[in-house]
């Protein structure tokens, strides 16, 4: 094993250069270390079994909110923070022994206000909550036998909401897109055949253009939608003890490209790491993002203001945990958030630049955590690898 460990801490009035220590026992390449600082970490919400379908947005003025499930108590809840700390709502209350299962995606407008998608589990429908000054509105998007279970939420420039999420189970799963129009949703197939997979990821160009990514068929695969209807494309194979496209996650740049992370499994060599696809005006463009450890779960993307990918994914070797990457021009950095079991997660960046994740921890129990990187100051972390 190869750890390098550099630590800077940087600020308006001294650079200095504290430590580096290098242990060196392996031929192994080192992964360029990544320059973040220390993570500060919180336990948002500790009351049941927390966490599921987690989602993270980050409001105009700074402060996260999450979406999530309580399946303790069979509820739908926002977690939001502010001057006096976190604060805990709760969007729905399901009746006893029906619990909540998939994703839920939040999404805030301009004026603050959070708008979550989720599944309700009885009866099955996609269901979605917006909020005002006076609470929260929840409305049953579509009702139909298994809907819903797995949504991605995004809202355009005048504040419509638009929904992509599954509806069926593979391998007769859809892929479905909703949209809101004044007090009523246009509903449309995407896909419709063999949608699998535990994600659909949905974002919306400056014009509106729906981008969705998600897998079939074990593969990756991306649509969008034009004048001329829904276009398909399959972005990375899978086949015989192949599988790719799983916890996908989409973004656009500021010239409307499509950026996925998802991950990679090749159960011959029993290895997986994480993928991420990019398209420019030269075509399709693949990079390892980590084959140092095996990835497995749910992935998020997001894109700093200068379009750099940021990711949070997680790992099984050599410990489960949380990990967290970006790309600069020198390349990929890597960092551990925390390890232990983290599962569900979600990344958001703040001022176009600083990580926020929710994800769920397992220890004695499921609970909601939250991590960010302070602006203060930056250090450069370590990261171990095979």
């Amino acid at each position: 094993m190869l750890i390098e460990q550099r630590i800077f801490r940087i600020n308006s009035f001294l650079i200095a250069a504290i430590l580096m220590v290098m242990l060196t026992t392996s031929s192994l390449a080192a992964p360029i270390p990544a320059l973040t600082s220390t993570w500060q970490i919180t336990t948002v919400d500790d009351s049941g079994s927390l966490g599921d379908g987690n989602s993270i947005a980050i409001a105009p003025n700074g402060y996260p909110h999450i979406s999530y499930y309580d399946d303790s108590n069979y509820s739908v809840k926002h977690a939001y923070q502010g001057e006096a700390g976190w604060h805990v709502q709760v969007i729905m209350l399901q009746d006893d022994y029906y619990s909540y299962s998939g994703s839920t995606s939040i999404a805030i407008d301009q004026d603050g206000f959070a708008h979550v998608s989720f599944q309700n589990p009885n009866p099955a429908a996609l269901m979605y909550a917006e909020q005002d000054d006076l609470g929260w509105t929840v409305i049953t998007v579509t009702l139909e036998t298994d809907m819903g279970f797995f949504t991605s939420l995004a809202l355009d420039r005048d504040g419509n909401a638009h929904i992509a999420f599954s509806s069926g189970n593979y391998p007769n799963g859809t892929l479905q897109f909703a949209s809101q129009v004044g007090n009523s949703w246009q509903i449309e197939t995407v896909e419709s055949t063999s949608v699998e997979g535990a994600q659909r990821s949905l974002a919306l160009a400056s014009d509106g253009t729906p981008h969705i990514s998600y897998q079939k068929e074990d593969a990756l695969w991306y649509a969008t939608r034009d004048t001329e209807g829904w276009h398909l494309q399959q972005i990375a194979g899978g086949g015989w003890g192949i599988e790719t496209g799983s916890g996908s996650s989409l973004a656009l740049d500021s010239q409307g490209n499509p950026h996925i992370v998802h991950n990679y499994y090749n159960s011959d060599s029993a290895s997986s790491s994480l993928l991420y696809e990019y398209q420019d005006a030269q075509g399709w463009h693949r990079e390892t993002v980590d084959d140092h450890i095996n990835t497995s779960g749910i992935t998020s993307i997001a894109l700093d203001s200068e379009d750099n990918p940021h990711v949070s994914y997680f790992f099984g070797w050599p410990n489960t945990g949380l990990a967290y990457a970006y790309r600069s021009s020198a390349g990929w950095h890597y960092e551990l958030v925390e390890t232990g079991g983290t599962t569900f997660g979600s990344l958001a960046l703040k001022d176009g630049k600083f990580p926020h994740i929710s994800y769920q921890f397992y220890s004695s129990g499921y609970t909601l955590k939250y991590a960010y990187l302070p602006t203060t100051y930056m250090t450069f972390v370590p990261f171990a690898v095979k």
